[in-house]
């Protein structure tokens, strides 16, 4: 997987010629450039929905929490950053509209840079883990932003 940059670069000058009268029309240059790298992404954000549905929603919290304390545990023994994402909670009902039962959902961000870690934190989750969603992206963009600039205008 590859993240293209590109930067567009457009100059414009309008000024009236030198020497030319003050009524004559202003004159314009327009110059555009291209320039592309192509970068190679160097961290993963692995996102784990952990997932419970009980009837009641004290019980499912709980599951939830269990099995998100394990993860954090699990994950301590590699080199990654956790962070915890978003809590909810949904009423399930019946076709009457009734409450049946309660789902409690706990999100958790892993960032990763070893690339091939990504199926052991997804193994580790445990059986609650309800979804999963990898992102692969370069973790320092902005060291490309001077760059791209420099070769842009070196194309014009």
């Amino acid at each position: 997987m590859r993240t293209t940059l590109i930067v567009v670069l457009s100059l414009l000058s309008a000024c009236a010629a030198p020497g030319a009268p003050p009524n004559e029309p202003a004159r314009s240059v327009s110059v555009e450039a291209t320039a592309r790298i192509d970068v190679v992404p160097d961290t993963a954000s692995v996102q784990l929905t952990f997932s419970a549905l009980e009837q009641d929603l004290g019980i499912a919290h709980e599951a939830v929490e269990v099995d998100r304390l394990r993860f954090l545990a699990a994950m301590q023994e590699l080199d990654v950053e956790v962070e915890t994402g978003a809590t909810s909670y949904q009423p399930q009902r019946d076709r009457e509209g009734a409450v049946t039962g309660y789902r409690a959902s706990q999100t958790l961000h892993v960032a990763t840079t070893d690339l091939d870690e990504i199926p052991t934190i997804i193994r580790r989750a445990g059986p609650r883990l309800y979804q999963v969603e990898v992102r692969h992206y370069a973790s320092d963009l902005v060291q490309y932003r001077t760059r791209l600039r420099d070769m842009a205008i070196a194309s014009a």
